[in-house]
């Protein structure tokens, strides 16, 4: 659950050729680092996967949309999926070609949709008709061509929390397979000349474990594509989204790409020319990322300690939101033994700001540092200025070097905003 790079000693947590502790002492607390080469070695191995099949390949921005690391994946020859007018500014920082970005989005405002056709991107992810009418629109206002591919709703239980499901009758994204919003949708694109129908998008959740539902995925899309080409309309891709399963304990599902690549691959075996298309956010970050905590009390309650650190909900609301598992090491003290087990929770004012349960960690002081791996996907972008605590600062690494990624927040940064 380390990164590539990380180093276990008598002497403490080393990644990127740095030690932990000391970038700790340079940068503060709460810290992440990222290391570069997993995320290089991440990209690399996805793409070993899937370019024998053709398939484009995009980093979800939504899991860590911080540029420095966007230009790792530009670097990498990867595309971008973007959800905002801000993920889509940031990855023109990084570099990125719009030509290589997708607009995606459930309630995409005008103002994102007027960026994407003057900037050029190479689609926009349609959720629902109405979203088709406001598109059309614009393409008219401004004398312009659209894109576009449909996000279609697929009836696959993604066996996983909740609220990590993005298919199935009762989600919120895209247009529902085989309903009437469908044919509506179809019928719109039929009447817009200039809005341009090239490709079919699904997801069908995150922290799918079980490979086999990708192509379930991309079989019902190849066979709505199939209905498509008997309208008239050539449908260029097909995405089946991200979503695999990444291990943030032990005994946590995992899913690896080559699985979801042999799987998509019997799917499109007999798919002609159109193209398939995977969007992997969180298996390409989240274990490159380490987020670093500085113990700041301890308590005992009952046979269990707790253990309270300088961050917490407001920097990795995943626990609250969904129950997500992690794990927790010393960062000066890797190899101790445990004493028994532990609570780590946050610094916020709420109960439900727990980041570690069932923490296996040896002897705990105020002033240790609390190591918490697999750290880089979906905190820093979730994470809020609640109890009006600044944002942590975000570090990468790289043969002995660190750079600052993005600096510690003010409480200025979250005043500044106020009129009164």
């Amino acid at each position: 659950m380390l990164p590539d790079t990380a180093e276990l000693g008598t002497l403490g947590l080393g990644v990127g050729g740095c030690d932990v502790a000391a970038l700790a002492e340079r940068y503060g607390t709460p810290l992440y680092i990222y290391d570069e080469t997993t995320l290089r070695n991440s990209a690399r191995r996805v793409r070993a996967a899937f370019e024998p099949l053709g398939a484009r390949i995009s980093f979800a921005a939504k899991a860590c949309s911080t540029p420095g690391v966007l230009r790792v994946f530009e670097e990498e020859g990867l595309d971008l999926d973007a959800v905002s007018l801000g993920e889509m500014v940031a990855s023109a920082r990084a570099g990125f070609d719009p030509a290589r970005i997708h607009l995606h989005g459930n309630c995409k405002s005008d103002e994102e949709i007027d960026y994407a056709l003057h900037a050029g991107i190479r689609a926009i992810v349609v959720d629902n008709v109405e979203e088709l009418g406001r598109i059309a629109a614009l393409t008219r206002l401004h004398d312009r061509e659209a894109r576009v591919a449909l996000r279609l709703c697929l009836s696959i239980n993604a066996k996983t929390h909740p609220h990590l499901q993005t298919g199935g009758g009762h989600s919120k994204f895209g247009i529902l397979r085989g309903s009437d919003e469908e044919r509506a949708a179809l019928a719109a694109l039929t009447d817009e000349p200039r809005v341009q129908l090239v490709g079919l998008h699904t997801h069908i959740g995150s922290q799918i474990a079980d490979a086999h539902l990708y192509r379930e995925a991309a079989t019902e899309l190849l066979s709505a594509a199939g209905e498509l080409r008997e309208r008239g309309h050539v449908v260029e891709e097909v995405s089946v989204g991200g979503g695999w399963a990444v291990p943030y304990t032990a005994d946590g599902p995992g899913l690896e790409p080559e699985e979801v690549a042999t799987e998509i691959g019997a799917a499109f075996a007999r798919a002609g020319a159109i193209r398939p298309a995977v969007e992997p956010g969180r298996m390409l970050v989240a274990r490159a990322g380490l987020a670093i905590y500085r113990v700041g009390a301890v308590k005992t309650r009952g046979s269990t300690r707790l253990i309270a650190v300088d961050g917490g909900m407001g920097d990795n609301p995943r626990p609250a939101l969904y129950d997500a598992r992690y794990t927790a090491m010393l960062a000066e003290r890797p190899l101790g033994d445990a004493a028994g087990p532990a609570t780590v929770v946050g610094r916020y004012c709420e109960s439900g700001d727990v980041l570690v349960e069932n923490a296996l960690l040896p002897p705990v002081a105020c002033g240790d540092l609390i190591c918490v791996p697999v750290s880089g996907a979906y905190q820093l972008t979730m994470a809020s200025g609640y109890n009006l605590v600044p944002p942590p600062a975000a570090v990468m690494v790289c043969r002995g070097e660190s750079k600052l990624l993005t600096r510690r927040g003010a409480i200025d940064d979250l005043l500044n905003r106020e009129c009164t």
